[in-house]
C-alpha cells in the first residue's frame, strides 16, 4: 500500500493494491490456461 501511496499520492492508497490485485488474478489465470493447455496437448499427443 505504501508504494502506491508513493507512486500515484492519496489516490494511491486505493489504486497500489487495486493494481497488485489484478496483476496476480492475470498470472494466475494465465497460469491455470497454460497449464490446462499443456495437459491437454500431452493427452492427445499420447492418444496418437
Amino acid at each position: 500500500m505504501i508504494g502506491g501511496l508513493v507512486l500515484f499520492g492519496a489516490p494511491g492508497f486505493i489504486l497500489g493494491p487495486l493494481t497488485i490485485t489484478i496483476t496476480l488474478l492475470l498470472v494466475e489465470f494465465f497460469a491455470k490456461r497454460m497449464d490446462r493447455d499443456a495437459s491437454h496437448d500431452t493427452r492427445k499427443a499420447s492418444s496418437q
